[in-house]
């Protein structure tokens, strides 16, 4: 009994062996086999893709073109390329762009560069307008006090190119504040570097024919500056 299951089983064996030896090889592979990202990509999206791709292509050139044909909207405008002392001659400057909304406060490239600095402008600073004293102004009346002022009688944040009325209390006759000159403009202000005393000096540009008057208001009282506003125009109403 054994030896005939044992000579079926060497019949099973060489009937698949001459079944593999026969059956022929195929040199494609078998289509079941195909991965899902090995699908093919229809080609309408293709076609999808190209037409979004030249769309992005002509909007940057459409807007590239915009840009270039926009009006520039900055100025050129000097800068101080090194330190402007109150009197010295406008010398050494070198041109900066800003935004066109700011361009009127200060010295425009296509202006006459001749004249003198009526506050000290530091380098690097953008020059004001308002600083430069051009020659044949009515600005040549003008003479510079120095003002001994409590920091408590003055505004916080004042600086050069900055317009003041100038107020005097007589401690003396108790007397009622009074306006003494008003829209002053301000050259300098510093404070004592020794800490001697507290107050701070004010460098104004005063009409030559009221100095008299600032001189006794200051000397009678009581100083105070008020801050004056500035217009659009970038000068004092």
């Amino acid at each position: 009994m054994a030896i005939g299951r044992a000579g079926e089983v060497r019949v099973i064996l060489v009937h698949v062996k001459t079944s593999l030896r026969l059956r022929p090889m195929s040199a494609a592979p078998d289509s079941s086999f195909r991965t899902a990202g090995a699908r093919p990509i229809p080609a309408r999206w293709r076609d999808l893709r190209l037409i979004l791709g030249l769309a992005l292509i002509v909007v940057a050139m459409v807007v590239g073109w915009r840009l270039l044909a926009a009006p520039a909207d900055t100025v050129t405008v000097w800068r101080a390329s090194r330190d402007l002392a109150a009197g010295a001659p406008l010398t050494g400057l070198q041109p900066a762009v800003v935004p066109r909304a700011l361009a009127a406060a200060y010295l425009a490239q296509s202006a006459t560069v001749e004249g003198t600095m009526r506050w000290p402008v530091a380098s690097g600073e953008l020059v004001p307008a308002a600083a430069v004293l051009v020659p044949g102004s009515s600005a040549k009346d003008e003479r510079g006090v120095t003002v001994a002022v409590d920091p408590r009688r003055l505004p916080a944040g004042l600086a050069a190119g900055d317009r003041v009325d100038l107020w005097s209390t007589d401690t003396e006759a108790h007397t009622a504040p009074h306006l003494v000159l008003s829209a002053l403009l301000v050259r300098d202000v510093s404070a004592d570097p020794s800490g001697v005393t507290s107050q701070v000096s004010v460098h104004l540009a005063v009409p030559s024919a009221q100095v008299g008057a600032v001189v006794d208001a200051t000397r009678r009282g009581d100083v105070d500056l008020v801050t004056v506003p500035i217009t659009a125009g970038g000068t004092a109403p």
